[in-house]
């Protein structure tokens, strides 16, 4: 298997939508945060919104939000899944691995991301903020990872084979369902400090650009699971 090199040169792709405010604030953040940490190598990719969208993926009907329960779309979620798409599209050129992060993904721990990350394909970097029960973490795949680029060229791939298998749960909870290793929540302090040096930063008075969604849930009971499907609590990304 090919080395992929994860050190401090390592290409960073970090999604924001230029001229948003809330993303230009915590974009600004994040950068810095990562600069700190000794990480330069960080390239913007314009995330995409309502002007941009291009309907690359094909989407379910209905979401799925948690077991047995499904919703209709909300329109960002589709685009979350598109930016991510373009960051694995800049991944897939490189011939070495690379980090996807959100705007909102703070390097916070540390500076060395564990050095074993590099030998799997696909890897989560981060966890959501700290549960008050046993004052453990909240699972986050998506808000930041190492990518190989073989991996990078296979999530590409999905736009096209969306055409037969519909995507029908948030790109976190795919990225999720790529990695066996990475634990659902609660996730323990003790893995945390090991393996998850990124924090999923909130400023509850700036807010998110994704609200909260106050969607109507169905019941599908004869829904079929496919590879998208999400496990356990959802947490909510960009």
């Amino acid at each position: 298997m090919m080395d992929p090199v994860l050190n401090f040169s390592t290409p960073i792709f970090m999604i924001w939508v230029p001229g948003n405010e809330k993303s230009e604030y915590y974009s600004k953040k994040t950068i810095n945060s990562w600069i700190k940490a000794g990480y330069k190598n960080i390239r913007k990719i314009e995330g995409s919104t309502a002007d941009s969208y291009q309907g690359i993926f094909n989407f379910s009907e209905y979401r799925r939000y948690r077991s047995g329960k499904y919703r209709e779309w909300d329109p960002v979620e589709k685009y979350i899944w598109e930016s991510h798409w373009k960051a694995w599209k800049a991944a897939s050129k490189l011939k070495r691995g690379s980090i996807i992060i959100e705007h909102d993904a703070l390097f916070y721990r540390g500076r060395e991301i564990h050095r074993d990350t590099k030998f799997y394909p696909l890897y989560s970097l981060g966890v959501s903020h700290s549960k008050k029960k046993n004052n453990a973490y909240g699972c986050i795949a998506a808000c930041a990872y190492w990518l190989h680029p073989s991996m990078a060229e296979n999530l590409v791939g999905l736009a096209n084979a969306s055409n037969k298998n519909p995507i029908r749960a948030p790109v976190d909870g795919y990225i999720h369902s790529q990695q066996p290793w990475y634990p659902w929540s609660p996730i323990s302090k003790t893995y945390a400090r090991k393996y998850l040096p990124v924090k999923h930063f909130i400023n509850p008075d700036i807010g998110t650009i994704k609200e909260k969604l106050l969607g109507q849930y169905v019941s599908l009971e004869n829904e079929e699971d496919n590879l998208s499907s999400v496990r356990g609590e959802e947490i909510e990304t960009l």
